[in-house]
């Protein structure tokens, strides 16, 4: 290949990496706007801070914790410790 069948494929391959790059941009951002379009968009869903203080009121009437179980007492057996069990794999 000679200098001009060269630089007319780097133009031709130029082109088409400048093609491609703008289909890119169009298509993330039509990505974007459908996203936008199913999620919701930029919806703010928060409480404003009068929600959460009257949602804060009625908790501790809601709110039961359960008494701690007592532990029960550590046994330990004379003799030395058994070895860890290990299961067999399956053939």
């Amino acid at each position: 290949m000679n200098d001009t069948t060269l630089l007319k494929k780097v133009d031709e391959l130029s082109a088409r990496v400048v093609t491609l790059e703008t289909e890119n941009r169009l298509l993330r951002k039509k990505l974007d706007q459908y996203i936008r379009h199913y999620f919701g968009g930029q919806r703010n869903e928060g409480l404003d801070k009068q929600q959460l203080e009257l949602l804060l009121q009625g908790l501790p009437n809601v709110i039961v914790l359960p008494k701690p179980e007592p532990k029960p007492a550590a046994t330990s057996r004379p003799g030395t410790p058994h070895p860890v069990r290990r299961m067999l794999a399956e053939d």
